[in-house]
């Protein structure tokens, strides 16, 4: 079931930062600009045991950051409520796109490295979890490929990672409310699903 669509043919809300529309992978996209272009896209708050965001990005071909040894954030999804699980889709320094889903001190990641992705070319970007039963999985796929990481669902004989429950989603800059400084995507996003 989809719960939520932006295909920015007009600008939406929840836009902030230096920001533009322009061409996209599908008539118009966001141009998310440095150093604090952001989209924060609202959700309704229920619980998500199992859930897949997806969406096309095409980061400024200048900046290089698929190969940069820079930190750049692509999406966060928010918790709604305070210390609950929270999703991370962050370019780390070492070439690689890491996948992070925490609470607390329990944290599961997994990376695929993105040295020979095209500079020019738009990507497609998908994150899937479940959560349900004793086996919990989360899913990275860049243009359809990637990788599938599973773990307990539970920690010392309590629930590790229960369902997420996501507030908003944030793409293209550091989660706000983080103490962490602006580690933008430098780029344009489209067709978000």
């Amino acid at each position: 079931r989809l719960l939520c669509r932006e295909d920015f043919e007009k600008l939406p809300p929840g836009v902030s930062g230096e920001h533009a529309l322009a061409p996209g992978h599908a008539g118009q996209g966001l141009v998310l600009k440095m150093p604090d272009g952001r989209f924060d896209m609202a959700l309704s708050s229920q619980a998500m045991p199992a859930g897949t965001v997806e969406w096309w990005v095409r980061p400024r071909p200048a900046a290089q950051i698929w190969l940069d040894q820079g930190w750049h954030y692509f999406l966060h999804g928010a918790p709604a409520v305070a210390g609950g699980p929270r999703l991370d889709l962050s370019r780390h320094i070492g070439s690689s796109l890491e996948l992070a889903l925490s609470a607390g001190e329990v944290r599961e990641a997994l990376t695929i490295p993105t040295g020979n992705l095209d500079l020019q070319e738009w990507h497609h970007l998908l994150v899937s979890w479940d959560l349900r039963g004793e086996r919990q999985y989360l899913w990275l796929l860049i243009d359809g490929k990637g990788f599938q990481s599973f773990f307990p669902a539970t920690e010392g004989g309590r629930q590790a990672l229960g369902p997420l429950q996501l507030g908003t989603l944030q793409f293209g800059n550091t989660p706000s409310g983080d103490d962490t400084p602006l580690l933008p995507m430098d780029g344009a996003v489209d067709e978000v699903r």
